[in-house]
């Protein structure tokens, strides 16, 4: 798929990971990366956790928890898209794992520190980011799956992910995807 208004990046490749960098230009100019990151092997494929976030130049860390509000969110997110397809240049035989930060059971105690919802029992924003993906894959199904082939996770009690063929419009906290 082509992405329209996506921000330039800039690729390191490394053996165990490949890093985008971008700027956002919203109100401010932030400084966001995508880090693909060599986490294990699954079915004897190599596994690589998408990371996104605002990108600190002078530690070279990514934050993956920040909210930036910057108003550019569908140019940002399909910045992220749009490393997919360069992804799988550098490694075709890898998999994806995407996963929302937001979805980490500490998220709500981090998000309070900051957040103008002010939610009661209940973060609000638990799970957005995932379903930002969800959305977007099921939205996009049919012409998706002539290039790639997904998986849908959901994590148990134990903490063990449990993959299953995906299946549009079904609730996953996790998505895989490889290349055809």
């Amino acid at each position: 798929m082509a992405y329209k208004n996506t921000y330039e990046t800039t690729a390191t490749i490394r053996p165990d990971s490949l890093k985008f960098i971008f700027s956002s230009n919203g109100p401010r100019t932030i400084q966001k990366a995508i880090e693909y990151k060599y986490i294990q092997q699954m079915f004897g494929t190599p596994v690589y956790n998408l990371a996104f976030g605002e990108y600190d130049v002078d530690t070279a860390t990514l934050s993956d928890m920040v909210m930036s509000g910057n108003g550019d969110t569908y140019t940002v997110f399909h910045t992220v898209l749009s490393t997919v397809p360069e992804f799988f240049k550098e490694k075709a035989d890898a998999l994806i794992m995407v996963q929302g930060s937001d979805s980490d059971p500490e998220y709500p105690a981090i998000c309070r520190q900051t957040c103008r919802k002010k939610c009661d029992i209940l973060c609000k924003n638990v799970g957005r980011r995932i379903a930002t993906y969800l959305g977007f894959v099921n939205k996009n199904f049919e012409d998706l799956k002539l290039d790639y082939v997904f998986y849908g996770g959901v994590t148990d009690a134990a903490g063990e992910i449990d993959v299953e063929r995906y299946r549009p419009g079904k609730t996953y906290d996790t998505i895989f995807c490889k290349k055809k």
